[in-house]
């Protein structure tokens, strides 16, 4: 059994004004009390309700100030037929959820509902609105409406969630503009989410848990298809359960080949190795028809709720496919169905069973028409066509994701009509996909829906470019690279390249290419340097600031490290650009302090750098706590050719570098050329501890020679202690500058009860503390916003790096050793 709660990786949220959070609590903090959360199929809609659930049940046992949280299916939230009216339904959600606190085990909980609904507030969470029923749905959100405005007048401590997908909230999204007027919308999982994700998988043990996370991440880079696929986490989910539980791992490029691979795995596959069970085909094929039966009546009746199968439906199909006797044994091969595949579970006892995920029903449905109904797939295509002309605005999207899974489950002889079926209802969402199952783009109207979808998206100007847009162009993209490694394959010139694409798209305005270059490297690096390439552009040398912004995110970190060491000749701006990342965050400043510096072939050779300008030093023995940060790595030598090179008037490309740049390097100071012999200082100051307590016990005290004796062995013991004392602490001051951690600055306490020793007030004086300060607070400010220069900060830049030119004082000429060195 897998914890959710183990693997779960913060889903982004983004709203409408493109702020972005992962967290509930913090749109709470901006006084928001009614929410809409919307997301794809699969994107992880329901395991975030439960998840904040879960949170919110823990918070409130730890501090009774805290809500009282209640998850209600919406499904199951059904107001009675025989009425319309606001207040009434209002009276009966309240009534629900009253009944549904009450009816959880606990000391007098219906109290507990009352004095929180007027008091520390309540946090209902809806989640599944696409899920209700069609005859249902105007009640369901009257009554959501009117239970908005009664609980709002109870507290305004009320809080209240909805959930639902994108595809059925285009529909009615105004239906609540008024009462849920903030609309988050969750974000397909970046690379970065795709890796943590896999880091945090529960691999069995003694595998090499780094190899395998390797190899399915290249797995998911390497193919547009499966990568696009994999960013909803419950397919990816899929995906690494199937990869661990086959004899051999197989990497499928379409959703419907991946889905049969987990289906079978679920259906025969897992029991037969576990029990050892015979008539494979057999199992398989009674279930599948079974389950597929269950799925396609659930979805092309509108008066059902979707995923939602009724109990004597069930019956009805397993007594006819099982031919059981009796209604007892029909219900015992149901329930052993469940348990035995996982795929479906009974919801309400002897009342409602569903698919453990949306996905699996459309899924199964696809594969029902396509086995079992003598022209199945049409049948789809035209109860899809009457969907989209009907008043239901949730049956629209009812078969969306059905009629690819059935178009890609065909047969190639009947794709072309199916194709030019769909094409008719003129719904390019559906046909896009479709091409992406069958990858037919030797048909017809593969050229006319890329031609007039490119020019769909290009006819719109940048203010435009919202999320929507991004997210179409996204699903194009993957649809032309998948058809240019098509046509690869089967040697014929592809239709439109993206090389292509993008120039017409940018019309030559750099500025074009930069906004959307920097939308994909947030969520997937790989398609931000697939756009770079087709355009011909260097981003190190192009656009440094997405690099810099985005450089924290591991795939696009191990991305950019593989490029630099693929370039034979790799130009200045590489130490620039990495330099002011690592600067911006401890993820980069760790991951380039293991690198070794020689990946930057062709610069100047460390040891031919100039020791008073170097951000390296030899670190060892006692201060090995230093080395990843203050040895040579590929950081300190980033940040001292960076720093070599920064002129005055970069404080607007690299503000960062510019804010460290007036602090002297601490490789020319005199405290470095103590630490290499750190270890040794340290004995010798413990052997005259040793020596002096001896002294002390065997010296006659009235003796000139033994006072003089043991007064020079004091004046040793300081110097020794300021040796050995002060290249600690002044590395302490470098390390919280780099590592922006004001925590490893000594306290102004601790200052005050070791005021005395020497080589902590030479620490404080040498290594500019206050200075040090100034700049750990520049640069959180800095990452606060994202890297820019706020409003009042150049001033203050300039006026740092005019007067202080590593000692060089500002009426002096530069010495240009410290600005060139020697290539």
């Amino acid at each position: 059994m897998l914890s959710t709660d183990s693997v779960f990786v913060p889903l982004r949220l983004e709203s409408a004004e493109r702020t972005t959070t992962s967290s509930i609590e913090e749109i709470w903090g901006t006084e928001i009390r009614r929410v809409r959360i919307v997301g794809d199929p699969g994107s992880g809609k329901s395991s975030l309700t439960k998840r904040v659930f879960r949170h919110a049940c823990r918070a409130a046992l730890a501090n009774p100030g805290r809500p009282l949280p209640i998850l209600v299916d919406l499904k199951d939230f059904t107001p009675p037929a025989e009425s319309d009216d606001s207040q009434h339904l209002a009276d009966w959600g309240l009534a629900h959820l009253r009944t549904r606190v009450a009816s959880v085990h606990g000391y007098n909980m219906d109290q507990l509902f009352d004095t929180s609904l007027t008091g520390r507030g309540i946090m209902v969470l809806f989640d599944g609105l696409d899920e209700v029923a069609s005859s249902a749905y105007k009640r369901v959100s009257l009554a959501l409406n009117a239970l908005s405005d009664v609980l709002s007048n109870f507290s305004p401590a009320n809080r209240m969630v909805l959930t639902m997908r994108t595809q059925f909230h285009v529909q009615i999204r105004g239906d609540f503009d008024t009462t849920f007027p903030k609309v988050f919308h969750i974000q397909p999982f970046s690379p970065g989410d795709i890796y943590a994700f896999l880091t945090r998988w529960p691999f069995p043990r003694g595998r090499d848990v780094s190899a395998i996370v390797n190899r399915l991440y290249s797995e998911l880079t390497d193919k547009p298809t499966l990568r696009d696929m994999c960013s909803n986490p419950l397919v990816l989910a899929m995906y690494v359960a199937s990869d661990q539980s086959s004899e051999e791992s197989s990497t499928p490029d379409t959703r419907t080949a991946f889905y049969s691979q987990v289906v079978e795995e679920l259906l025969v596959a897992r029991r037969k190795r576990q029990l050892g069970l015979t008539a494979k085909s057999a199992i398989r094929e009674q279930r599948e028809r079974l389950l597929g039966r269950l799925a396609l009546d659930n979805l092309l009746s509108q008066e059902q709720p979707a995923n939602e199968i009724q109990w004597q439906a069930a019956i009805r199909a397993v007594t006819d496919i099982y031919s059981c006797p009796s209604h007892d044994e029909a219900a015992r091969t149901i329930r052993e169905v469940c348990k035995e595949t996982g795929i479906l579970s009974e919801e309400r006892p002897s009342e409602t069973l569903r698919f453990i995920h949306l996905t699996f029903c459309e899924f199964l449905a696809a594969k029902e028409a396509i086995q079992e109904r003598h022209d199945g797939l049409n049948e789809l295509i035209e109860s899809h066509r009457a969907f989209t002309k009907g008043t239901a605005p949730q049956a629209r999207t009812r078969l969306i994701e059905v009629i690819p899974f059935a178009l890609g489950l065909s047969q190639r002889v009947s794709r072309t009509a199916a194709l030019d079926s769909i094409w008719s209802i003129q719904d390019r969402a559906v046909v896009g996909r479709c091409f992406l199952e069958t990858q037919a783009y030797d048909h017809k109207i593969w050229p006319r829906y890329v031609g007039r979808e490119m020019k769909s998206l290009l006819r719109l100007g940048r203010e435009f470019w919202d999320e929507e847009w991004l997210r179409r162009l996204h699903l194009l993209t993957v649809i032309i690279a998948d058809e240019n490694a098509w046509a690869k394959l089967y040697h014929r010139s592809p239709t439109l390249t993206l090389h292509s694409f993008f120039l017409q798209m940018i019309e030559g305005d750099r500025e074009k290419l930069r906004t959307v270059i920097g939308s994909y490297a947030a969520f997937d690096p790989q398609a931000a340097f697939r756009i770079a390439e087709a355009c011909e552009v260097d981003l190190v040398r192009d656009q440094p600031a997405t690099v810099v912004e985005h450089l924290s995110n591991p795939p696009f970190y191990s991305m950019l490290i593989e490029r630099l060491k693929a370039d034979e000749e790799p130009h200045e701006n590489w130490f620039m650009v990495l330099a002011e990342a690592a600067l911006g965050s401890q993820y980069v400043a760790h991951q380039l302090s293991m690198e070794p510096w020689h990946i930057l072939a062709g610069f100047q050779h460390p040891k031919k750098i100039l020791r008073r300008t170097r951000w390296f030093m030899p670190v060892r023995g006692r201060y090995s706590w230093a080395t990843h940060f203050l040895g040579l790595s590929l950081f300190t030598y980033c940040l001292t050719l960076a720093l070599i090179r920064l002129d005055a008037h970069s404080y607007q490309r690299f503000p960062r570098l510019s804010i460290v740049r007036p602090l002297p390097p601490p490789g020319g100071s005199t405290w470095s050329y103590l630490m290499p012999i750190g270890r040794v200082i340290h004995f010798a100051l413990q052997m005259l501890v040793i020596f002096g307590a001896g002294m002390l016990a065997a010296a006659n005290p009235e003796s000139p020679i033994a006072t003089a004796a043991l007064v020079m062995l004091v004046l040793l013991l300081s110097t020794l202690f300021v040796l050995e004392s002060w290249p600690r602490r002044s590395a302490q001051f470098y390390l919280a500058i780099l590592l922006r951690d004001v925590t490893l600055l000594p306290s102004p306490k601790a200052f005050q009860i070791y005021w005395h020793t020497p080589g902590a007030l030479l620490a404080r004086l040498t290594g500019r503390g206050l200075l040090a300060n100034e700049r750990i607070t520049s640069l959180h400010y800095l990452r606060s916003v994202h890297g820019k220069v706020g409003p009042n900060q150049p001033d203050i830049f300039e006026r740092e790096l005019s007067p202080i030119d590593y000692g060089v004082a500002s009426d002096q000429p530069v010495n240009s050793a410290l600005r060139t060195p020697t290539l």
